[in-house]
């Protein structure tokens, strides 16, 4: 599987104290899907102020080469989504996404 290839999905603006969603997918070399899971994929979210804390991420593995990442934002600001396989950051990671104040 290669980091550089292998590509994720999300919405680009997060809400405080609800459900982020990431999807990844992962890529071989040759842009083909990998099929196979078992790989250390791990993800967190860095505010770029120096306030608020790292919030870490649940990664699922579906087994097939792709994975579900969830995380939860507690501030409102910009962040840095940080999704890492195998230690290499993975396409576009890390990305820059906006946590608004969830009004609900």
């Amino acid at each position: 599987p290669s980091p550089s290839q292998s590509t994720w999905s999300s919405e680009s603006v997060a809400k405080t104290k609800e459900m982020y969603c990431v999807k990844v997918e992962t890529m071989t070399s040759k842009g083909e899907r990998f099929p196979y899971g078992g790989l250390q994929m791990k993800a967190e979210l860095r505010p770029k102020s120096h306030y608020g804390a790292v919030v870490p991420a649940e990664v699922v593995d579906h087994g097939n080469g792709t994975y579900t990442i969830t995380l939860t934002p507690q501030t409102t600001g910009f962040h840095q989504l940080l999704i890492t396989m195998n230690g290499q950051h993975v396409q576009n990671s890390p990305c820059d996404l906006d946590v608004r104040r969830n009004y609900n």
